[in-house]
Formats: structure tokens, sequence, C-alpha cells
């Protein structure tokens, strides 16, 4: 991953977690404080539209800058990087069988 787009990456988890304590550490204990509930509607839309498009906007460059980084890791590795997987996903295979086991077949009538 090269520096600007590491550097947008941790800009956009900054904002969107930011935004996120912003939100639930001032923004709703402030929205509850009011106690007339069609005042209190009003705020929170008026409050939660900012926050949607922000948190959105920054999740989205974060999966983007984050797909960015996975492209590049498999164009370095080539074919090691789905054998590296592969490798992992036999070795985890025996455990979520354990967790999640398969049901029994049901017998057909008729």
């Amino acid at each position: 991953m090269d520096p600007i787009t590491r550097l947008l990456h941790v800009l956009a988890l900054a904002v969107y977690l930011g935004a996120t304590l912003a939100l639930t550490l001032i923004f709703l204990p402030a929205a509850a404080a009011i106690e007339d509930p069609a005042l209190q509607r009003r705020v929170l839309a008026k409050g939660l539209r900012p926050y949607n498009m922000l948190s959105f906007g920054a999740l989205l460059a974060a999966l983007a800058t984050g797909w960015s980084a996975i492209t590049d890791l498999k164009s370095l590795l080539g074919a090691g990087f789905v054998a590296g997987y592969r490798g992992y996903a036999l070795r985890a295979a025996p455990a979520a069988e354990r967790a999640y086991p398969r049901p029994a077949p049901t017998r057909r009538l008729g």
C-alpha cells in the first residue's frame, strides 16, 4: 500500500470512529435530555443526517482503500495469495465442522 493510500485509509477510519464517538457521547445524550418528543424528533432528524453522510462516506473510503491494498497484495504474492488462504481454509474447516455440524439427512416419505 503506497503512503497516500495508507494515509487516506487511516484518515477515513479516524473520521468514522470520531463521528461515531461524537454521536454516542455528545449528540445522543443531548437529544435524550430534550423532553418534548416532537422537538426531540426534529433535533435527531436534523443531527443524524450529517452523521449518516459522513459515516457512510468515511466507510466507503476505508473500504475502497482497503480493496486497493488487497489488490496490491494479490499482485505482489501472485499464486501464493490463493495458496495461503487455501491452507488457512483447510486448517479452519475441522473447527468449523465441530462448531457448526451438518444436520442429519432426513428420510423422504413417499
